[in-house]
């Protein structure tokens, strides 16, 4: 096997599914730990953004090797769909199965919000779930939307960009100029937050392409980055948070989803070392199993039944609540992963990456 594909890239993806759940269960329960070290120290490698250079960087490569607009279409249906799906199924019965009523019910709304969960308008929220839990069933989903967006916009990238010429350059161009729509996207947040074109925007690719394209740029450079990068993962590890450290506590950088290219870059420089460091530990530690989407599409439902059925009961027994929010969507990810999305992905056209 190549040393392109034999890395750690499965085990990375857990990790970073399990920062956003844990950083989940911490918020959306209202729990006292938010404050703590250990929160922030969750939110220094911030699951969204890990996920997004990674999905550039392998997704990249998985279009190169096999082209072919229908497989690669088929391939990324085969990997986000079946579990989206079964996801939905299961949301649906710990609503029925938690006794929730809503007198704002409509068969109209229903079907809108149901057309929207089983295709990407994930961001649509109706009326007669505002009292099921924090209101927004399953508010993670914002970013299967993002994706879809990355893959359809890939194979248009290689046919008008990265067919001839320079396409560092043109790589470089790109970044910056989505880099910059990020930075305003961030910038603003407080002042437009609450105007529908400022929320349009932030479902779209645009703010956040430019993070799979830093992942694409490592792949187009996988030779020369491996050189200075593979093996030195933990040192690399250390000097990130070191580094991350500072900027939170002298110049209050923002953690989590909303970091800036500061820090963005130096974590997309620790991940693709740790991706080649050791890299047989996450063939050995998985087995070739992957839950890490599962982990992030079931988590917030069940946040949201927790909330809903255990309201006063989470304040006082903090990582109790996390526990169980912890194994509950493990359960599901790991039933999932082998019941729905396993059997899919063995359907996948010569697929480099089997789980991409």
């Amino acid at each position: 096997m190549d040393k392109f594909r034999l890395n750690n890239f499965d085990l990375l993806r857990l990790l970073a599914a399990l920062q956003v759940v844990f950083g989940h269960a911490v918020e959306l329960t209202d729990l006292s730990m938010e404050q703590s070290s250990l929160f922030q120290f969750i939110h220094a490698i911030p699951g969204v953004p890990l996920f997004f250079f990674i999905s550039g960087f392998l997704i990249s490569k998985s279009y190169e090797i096999n082209p072919k607009i229908k497989n690669y279409a088929v391939n990324r249906i085969l990997r986000i769909f079946p579990g989206l799906w079964f996801c939905l199924i299961i949301s649906l019965l710990l609503i029925l199965c938690s006794g929730y009523q809503s007198t704002a019910f409509s068969y109209r709304d229903f079907s809108i919000w149901f057309l929207g969960q089983v295709s990407f308008i994930h961001f649509y929220h109706p009326e007669f779930l505002k009292g099921y839990g924090i209101g927004v069933l399953n508010g993670s989903l914002w970013t299967i939307g993002i994706e879809l967006q990355f893959y359809i916009i890939t194979p248009l990238l290689y046919k008008r960009f990265f067919t001839k010429g320079n396409v560092n350059k043109k790589l470089i161009i790109l970044i910056l100029i989505f880099m910059s729509i990020n930075l305003w996207f961030y910038q603003y947040r407080l002042d437009y937050r609450d105007l529908l074109v400022y929320k349009i925007v932030g479902v779209t690719f645009a703010p956040y392409f430019y993070m799979f394209l830093v992942g694409i740029f490592c792949q187009k450079n996988f030779d020369l980055l491996y050189q200075y990068f593979s093996g030195k993962g933990l040192a690399l590890f250390s000097l990130y948070l070191t580094y991350t450290y500072i900027l939170y506590s002298q110049y209050h950088a923002t953690l989590g989803n909303g970091i800036g290219p500061w820090l963005f870059f130096p974590l997309a420089c620790m991940v693709f070392s740790l991706a080649y460091t050791r890299v047989n530990l996450s063939r050995n530690l998985l087995k070739h199993q992957d839950i890490s989407y599962g982990l992030y599409i079931y988590h917030m439902p069940v946040v949201n039944t927790l909330i809903f059925l255990a309201a006063d009961w989470r304040f006082s027994n903090e990582w109790v609540t996390v526990a169980i929010i912890l194994f509950s969507t493990i359960f599901l990810a790991t039933f999932s992963w082998f019941a729905i999305e396993k059997p899919s992905l063995n359907l996948k056209k010569k697929a480099f990456f089997p789980v991409e």
